[in-house]
């Protein structure tokens, strides 16, 4: 069965070189497309949590455990983790609206 075009309305604007670099580099940091990246942060469902797969989860705690040289149990590794990517959660919506006060 062929797949059927989907025409989706298109938004334009402006931005400078810098922020079309950073847009184009924050896109490719998390494996999607800058459009993917704005309709995201636009739509407000751009989270660590909502972005990070199992295994990009394992690896960034395997990676935080090999940065600690084995000195913080792997355990006590995971913890810490899944309580930054927690506390960034909840972050996320009051960096959205404004809100820079401390957590």
């Amino acid at each position: 069965m062929p797949s059927r075009l989907v025409l989706m309305p298109e938004i334009k604007f402006r931005i400078d070189q810098t922020d079309l670099d950073q847009l184009t580099a924050q896109a490719a940091a998390v494996g999607v497309t800058r459009a993917e990246l704005i309709r995201r942060r636009v739509l407000k469902c751009d989270s660590v949590v909502v972005s990070l797969t199992p295994s990009a989860y394992h690896a960034l705690v395997a990676g935080a455990a090999s940065f600690m040289r084995g000195d913080l149990h792997r355990h006590h590794v995971e913890t810490l983790v899944a309580y930054v990517i927690r506390r960034l959660g909840e972050h996320q919506p009051k960096a959205i609206a404004g809100d820079h006060t401390p957590a």
